[in-house]
């Protein structure tokens, strides 16, 4: 996998916030790229909501993460 992502030109893997992140860490480092991640919001605690997060906050996230990790920004 780490020599797809090296001749793909891989630049950043995404992860799941609440998920097991050190198998796409060990790839993207040893890959040349970085992980970031995206919110599926289906894990959105009472506090975060408490917090001021909802659906369109977190999805904003999201759009934010993926503009970067695609150069959109």
């Amino acid at each position: 996998i780490v020599q797809l992502a090296r001749r793909s030109g891989f630049r950043v893997g995404y992860v799941e916030p609440r998920g097991e992140r050190r198998v796409a860490e060990t790839i993207a480092r040893e890959g040349g790229g970085t992980t970031a991640v995206l919110d599926p919001l289906e894990g959105l605690t009472v506090e975060a909501q408490r917090a001021g997060k909802n659906y369109f906050t977190v999805m904003h996230e999201n759009l934010d993460q993926l503009a970067q990790g695609l150069d959109c920004r």
